[in-house]
């Protein structure tokens, strides 16, 4: 899994300023006339808040849905959410959000990444969450990786958090999320990051049920939106400094 400096940062920024919306979200094919979705050998989801004394308080935030194609000896997939300040009082969010089809015979690689960043600056913070929610037909087809970090550096009172969600759906039916499927998981997601960023714990931690962490309701979100036949699995990797 790749691993994401500052400087690396401001250099996908640049990166994805230059590219159109096809090339920055992937090698697009030509989709099927019956596919909703682009179908793509690789997809990615970037979304890089990178605070400045120009712009102090930055949101980001990238959604992205298609199809993999398989292409060889399999496709891949990569979900980045990025926070950075170095500006007294500055804040930065971070979200990112993809929803990966991949039912064809090949593997798929699957990367997920949420990293944030403050540095030389007092008051300041950053948020940054990443989730990716890859579904198959078939178990073993998927190498995934998960991670979130979070660095302060030579700050006072500064705060950095992250939190990787990466789920793995097999449902051999191969459903599809619905367009409130999908709003329900745009909701959720910014209701971590907004949580995160007020440092109050989650809303279903404060009903008081004791298995409500975040990722068990997204778990059962989703499971509610594809049915028993389908299996949710999630993994978390959060990290605040």
């Amino acid at each position: 899994m790749r691993t994401f400096t500052a400087a690396s940062l401001i250099a996908l920024a640049t990166l994805a300023s230059g590219l159109g919306a096809a090339e920055a979200n992937g090698r697009v094919a030509a989709p099927p006339k019956a596919s909703p979705v682009p179908v793509v050998r690789g997809l990615d989801a970037v979304a890089l808040a990178l605070a400045s004394p120009h712009t102090p308080t930055p949101v980001e935030r990238a959604v992205t849905v298609g199809h993999l194609h398989p292409w060889g000896a399999g496709s891949e997939t990569e979900s980045t959410a990025g926070a950075t300040a170095d500006c007294d009082g500055c804040t930065a969010k971070a979200t990112a959000l993809a929803v990966v089809y991949g039912n064809g015979p090949g593997r798929v690689r699957a990367d997920n990444l949420a990293t944030s960043m403050t540095g030389s600056c007092s008051g300041c913070g950053t948020v940054a969450v990443s989730v990716q929610v890859v579904m198959l037909r078939r178990a073993g087809t998927v190498e995934a990786n998960n991670r979130a970090t979070a660095v302060n550096a030579a700050c006072t009172e500064c705060r950095a958090s992250s939190a990787a969600y990466q789920t793995v759906i097999v449902d051999p039916r191969g459903r599809r999320l619905s367009a409130r499927d999908l709003a329900g998981l745009r909701d959720w997601l910014q209701d971590q990051a907004d949580q995160m960023a007020s440092s109050a714990p989650a809303q279903s931690l404060r009903r008081g049920a004791a298995t409500s962490s975040p990722e068990s309701v997204l778990d059962q979100q989703l499971q509610a939106a594809l049915g028993q036949g389908a299996k949710v699995t999630t993994k978390v990797d959060r990290v605040t400094r």
